[in-house]
């Protein structure tokens, strides 16, 4: 019930209609509150509570990753992909922000990614294929383990895994890898590390353009990926027009990669197809090419792609917020406060 409330402002007394009042305040109430939730939301502890100590197999993993940018994969509850993040290391995994499309890529590596275990991101030891094609694609030049692990997947590492995982199905088991194909390469009281030497670069350079996407990308065998790339249909069109007398052949070298901002030089005979497994993310990134801006492809359906012509060239990425949005935001912000400014001038004076 609506009842008339006398409050003083500035010592001088002022009747509110209470009721109404409320009733205007209530949103605001509630929004602030869960903006400022939204703006400190840490799942565990804030980081000047976190600790984080590097211990030599993560040291190793950096290692791995530098100079020439490298990803790595995980099987079970492996250091978790927020542990990666603190220490800026390149997991496969994630936890949260994860598109469809992706989670769908992965699952050509393990049909129990995701699901499962939350929003988590996570390869089931046993199900997980270490030799899988799509972890090729995506970089993954270690794979780690739990420590004393003899092997990267398989029944020991379920064993030996932090936390048990749920039982599979048998038909989605995978057999244990050949040790051969992975060696290891670090074997210590907190992890073990192996190797992948299979693992394609982050960029480098195709002749073939086929048409598809993440689904023809996920069900493709290594030499297709090594010497191709899946594009939009109308893409690979244009693009198989010029295919005689394009190659494969040349350098590519990675010289600065950033969250937001990447360089890669190339030199190649002929022109090429220059492809990565950096997530295109349309439209934030843009492609400048020896300075000038060009248009890129989608690559194997998440990825950029890019035609280079023959000769030494320049690429340079850059993650950037379209005007268009900036305005928007700008604008949404000054409404918010004409919203918050009216109602704060229907309290009688």
């Amino acid at each position: 019930m609506s009842e008339t409330v006398r409050v003083y402002i500035n010592a001088r007394p002022v009747d509110v209609d209470s009721g109404a009042t409320a009733l205007q305040a209530a949103p605001f109430v509630i929004a602030v509150p869960l903006a400022f939730l939204v703006l400190d939301f840490h799942a565990i502890a804030k980081p000047r509570d976190a600790v984080f100590v590097e211990t030599p197999g993560v040291a190793r993993l950096r290692e791995r990753a530098g100079p020439a940018p490298a990803r790595f994969a995980a099987p079970g509850w492996t250091l978790l992909p927020n542990v990666s993040e603190a220490f800026r290391l390149e997991d496969v995994r994630g936890h949260l922000l994860h598109e469809a499309a992706y989670r769908r890529l992965l699952s050509g590596a393990d049909e129990n990614a995701y699901g499962r275990y939350g929003t988590y991101l996570l390869f089931h030891p046993r199900s997980f294929d270490p030799a899988s094609p799509v972890l090729d694609l995506l970089n993954v030049t270690t794979l780690a383990a739990p420590p004393g692990s003899r092997l990267p997947t398989g029944v020991e590492v379920e064993r030996r895994d932090a936390a048990v995982m749920e039982a599979l199905d048998a038909r989605t088991v995978h057999p244990d890898p050949d040790p051969a194909r992975f060696p290891k390469i670090y074997d210590g009281g907190d992890l073990t590390l192996f190797a992948r030497p299979s693992a394609f670069p982050r960029f480098r350079l195709v002749s073939r353009a086929l048409p598809g996407g993440v689904e023809e990308a996920r069900s493709a065998d290594r030499a297709t990926l090594a010497s191709g790339v899946f594009v939009p249909p109308d893409v690979a069109t244009r693009l198989s027009a010029a295919e005689a007398s394009r190659g494969s052949g040349g350098e590519v070298r990675v010289t600065l990669l950033e969250p937001e901002r990447f360089e890669v030089e190339t030199t190649t005979p002929l022109p090429s197809l220059l492809v990565s497994s950096q997530k295109s993310f349309p439209p934030y990134w843009r492609l400048y090419l020896d300075g000038a801006r060009v248009p890129g492809f989608t690559a194997n359906g998440l990825f950029l792609g890019l035609e280079i012509p023959a000769g030494r060239h320049r690429l340079e990425g850059r993650f950037l917020i379209p005007r268009l949005e900036l305005v928007i935001s700008f604008l949404g912000l000054i409404t918010l406060g004409a919203v918050v400014v009216r109602a704060l001038g229907r309290i009688p004076a």
